[in-house]
């Protein structure tokens, strides 16, 4: 089984997933993935919010992660689905109320080509780590800290606070230098 773009073909699979479909509301968009190891299985776990365009630059409305389908690497099997709104730790959280703003300062000088390239080099960069999980392929140092630089670049910053509480050790590894201003 090739496994140099597991995360890439994935996240590309899953707008027409009958799994995605038959779970997720319409007008929820897949984030970023969050990677663990649970008992000696490679994980990914999807992590589904929704926008909201108010018809202003850069004011595109970020609403909190509601859903979470996690995923066994390789074969992509679905082995948990979560509606956090039904989750104590997730109380507090007013899904309906916007938690930040599209764009931030860290990509708000990219034009649409340059945003797309972005997150595409990012998604190389959970392929090239998945695939050192998986094959024992090459990864340094130096594609480690690439993975980092990437995310935290395109990662929304109202976001961390959840993605830290949904796997702190994947949030610890990759997100915790990350110093955006919130929006």
């Amino acid at each position: 089984m090739d496994n140099s773009k597991l995360i890439s073909t994935l996240m590309g699979e899953l707008k027409s997933s009958s799994v995605v479909r038959s779970l997720i509301p319409m007008g929820y968009v897949a984030g970023l993935p969050i990677l663990s190891i649970k008992n000696d299985n490679l994980c990914a776990t999807i992590p589904f919010l929704r926008y909201k365009i108010t018809g202003e630059t850069d004011k595109t409305l970020v609403f909190p992660i509601r859903y979470l389908i996690e995923y066994s690497l390789p074969h992509k099997q679905v082995v948990q689905f979560k509606d956090l709104s039904c989750d104590q730790a997730f109380a507090k959280v007013d899904f309906a109320k916007a938690c930040g703003l599209f764009r931030h300062d860290a990509v708000k000088n990219l034009n649409r080509e340059q945003y797309a390239n972005l997150k595409s080099s990012t998604l190389r960069d959970y392929d090239k780590v998945v695939q050192f999980l998986i094959d024992d392929s090459d990864y340094s140092l130096n594609d480690e800290k690439l993975m980092i630089q990437h995310l935290s670049t395109i990662l929304e910053p109202s976001l961390l606070p959840m993605y830290r509480f949904i796997n702190s050790e994947f949030y610890n590894k990759y997100l915790n230098g990350v110093n955006h201003e919130q929006d």
